[in-house]
């Protein structure tokens, strides 16, 4: 995979003192699509697919948002270490843990998050994942029963190309997708009371 490159942060995550009443979670917007010549050119279906995947990313985008990307140890060492103390510090202000929105070039999105204990990396959110049309994509929460059942429902996609990109992340997890249609673009899935499975519509 690719470098994450020189992504400059959008949001300048500064320590602001709110009154108890005001605290909130702490939310970050990134659209990879703003920085296409050093971002890899994934999407939210690749990384769903690849836990492995995932884990780096996780690494590469807590150095970022931490500013740590100079290639100088000492100055990347010493982001990082006041970006953990950023994160601990909304951790007991209670507006932790940090939510960072990875909004992909095809307009697909993927979750992470971090806390003050999250060992300098963001660690994926299962179950958060979207294509570009909203639907959620199947990812290793589908293995336990409550992420298997919030997969319960009719999807809608555009085209059959975006179809197909489902249904490999939902084989790729162990759910069985029959199409009995190869050119439909709706899906429909159904909890048996033990196991999803998905079909054509």
């Amino acid at each position: 995979m690719k470098s994450l490159g020189c992504l400059l942060v959008l949001v300048v995550l500064g320590c602001v003192l709110l009154p108890a009443t005001a605290l909130a979670a702490v939310s970050v917007g990134v659209r990879v699509a703003d920085h296409e010549r050093t971002l890899p050119q994934l999407s939210a279906v690749t990384v769903a697919q690849d836990t492995a995947l995932q884990t780096r990313l996780g690494a590469q985008l807590a150095r970022h948002l931490a500013g740590a990307t100079t290639g100088y140890q000492r100055l990347d060492e010493l982001s990082m270490n006041l970006h953990e103390r950023r994160l601990k510090l909304y951790d007991r202000l209670g507006m932790g843990p940090l939510r960072v929105d990875l909004v992909w070039p095809d307009r697909s999105r993927t979750v992470y998050s971090m806390d003050g204990n999250s060992n300098r990396r963001a660690g994926y959110v299962t179950g958060q994942s979207r294509d570009p049309y909203g639907n959620q994509l199947p990812d290793q929460s589908a293995a336990q029963r409550a992420g298997a059942v919030s997969l319960v429902g009719s999807y809608q996609f555009q085209n059959v190309r975006n179809r197909q990109a489902w249904v490999r992340a939902a084989r790729a997890q162990g759910i069985p997708v029959h199409v009995d249609t190869p050119s439909a673009t709706r899906l429909q899935c159904r909890w048996s009371g033990t196991a999803l499975s998905c079909h054509t519509e």
